[in-house]
């Protein structure tokens, strides 16, 4: 049996002119690019019944090869149709030669034929789609006041272009730091059920404003809007997840990134710093102490290392497991800031205290000595003498106690037992 690709092209070989046109045009609508362009290659070598008809077949083609990604055989052909042509079908291959050469990254060289065919004598149609690429085109060339003056007049003006235009004037301003200009548009565009094409695209850029201005509310709501296939399309799952733990919504955070899980495995330390985060808000200690040592482990030079070992072992010294936090603590402690180190302190103490661990409850005490509050700091130094003292080092322990009471004569050292 013959695939459905060699059928086609057998069927076509055997047609008149005419009619493989319109089987070449019906290839073409239905997205079979391919084989549509076989066949107009096809027809241009043959015989075609006047100069418009191969026109149009060139043009057709050139489509099929834009869309093939074959961008400079399209430009050729649409430069073949203009010269070749008057009226409105030299002005629609002006349109899409223009458009090409903006995909190709050459807004130079469309930005005069967009000039042309905006202020010309194309139909209005065709005018209003030639302003709408020229702010585009401005825009490539950072000309961005001149594309916000178009983008505001075909706003204005309305028709099949209004809602495009103000969508990208809303980018525009947003900016330029116009944050809530930008957004009473996107509003306006997500209340208008004639630009509901345009809904998604709208609500995704009010997400990004509101989230980039640190509307974290604001961005929430829109996050919930958009709903998680509006928030997979725009790439802002993860996003959306940070702004609903930053609104206190840990179930919803952890909602957003159960989905990015899923559209996208491999993890980022961002992302496991925010699972982490959003573990321990709701109380999922295991879960968020994963989280903490991925990061360790697979990013230890990101930026959230620091921030996961403090979370860490906060975690680890909540667990009352002395010895463990001691492991974890010495593992760990590299990448700790020296704020983090002082804070985490009297948890090491503590542990090495309860661990017997002199070592360590040395290096504890003095670092509580040398950065530590008077109060925290006598502390340290007497829970660190009894220490001494339960290790049978008597006569170091009473020395400890005079230096501790000598250093800090006005801190009350009332404790009878380190506990």
């Amino acid at each position: 049996m013959l695939p459905l690709f060699a059928f086609l092209g057998l069927a076509g070989a055997a047609l008149a002119a005419d009619d493989r046109l319109v089987f070449a045009d019906g290839l073409w609508r239905r997205g079979l690019h391919a084989q549509a362009a076989a066949e107009y290659e096809a027809l241009l070598k043959g015989t075609l019944a006047d100069a418009n008809a191969a026109a149009d077949v060139r043009f057709r083609l050139a489509e099929c090869y834009e869309a093939m990604g074959q961008g400079a055989r399209a430009r050729a052909l649409y430069k073949e149709v203009i010269a070749g042509t008057e009226g409105e079908r030299r002005f629609a291959a002006q349109l899409r030669l223009a458009g090409a050469l903006l995909e190709a990254g050459q807004p130079k060289e469309a930005q005069p034929l967009l000039e042309a065919l905006a202020t010309g004598k194309a139909s209005q149609a065709l005018k209003d789609a030639a302003s709408y690429r020229l702010g585009v085109c401005y825009e490539a060339l950072r000309r961005g006041k001149d594309a916000t003056t178009l983008y505001r007049l075909l706003a204005d003006k309305g028709g099949d272009y209004a809602a495009f235009a103000r969508l990208r004037l809303a980018d525009l301003l947003g900016q330029e730091g116009k944050t809530k200009e930008a957004l009473a548009l996107c509003d306006a565009l997500l209340a208008d059920p004639a630009a509901k094409e345009r809904h998604a695209a709208a609500g995704a850029l009010a997400f990004g404003l509101s989230y980039g201005a640190q509307d974290f509310a604001a961005a929430a709501k829109m996050a919930r809007t958009l709903g998680e296939k509006g928030l997979a399309e725009a790439g802002l799952l993860l996003p959306a997840a940070w702004a609903a733990a930053k609104v206190g919504e840990p179930t919803e955070a952890r909602a957003w990134l159960a989905a990015e899980k899923v559209r996208n495995p491999k993890p980022s330390d961002a992302r496991l710093w925010l699972e982490g985060n959003v573990a321990a808000a709701l109380g999922d200690d295991a879960g968020a102490l994963t989280a903490y040592e991925r990061i360790l482990a697979e990013f230890p030079e990101g930026p959230h290392a620091a921030g996961a070992a403090e979370a860490m072992l906060a975690l680890r010294a909540k667990a009352g497991e002395p010895k463990g936090f001691l492991g974890h603590y010495a593992r760990a402690e590299r990448f700790l800031a020296p704020a983090a180190r002082l804070t985490l302190a009297p948890f090491a103490l503590d542990a090495a205290v309860q661990a017997r661990d002199r070592k360590a409850a040395a290096a504890a005490a003095a670092l509580l000595a040398e950065k530590g509050a008077p109060a925290q700091a006598a502390e340290a130094a007497y829970r660190l003498a009894w220490l001494m003292r339960q290790l049978d080092e008597g006569a170091a322990a009473g020395e400890a106690w005079v230096a501790a009471a000598e250093r800090w004569p006005n801190t009350c050292l009332l404790y009878t037992s380190p506990s």
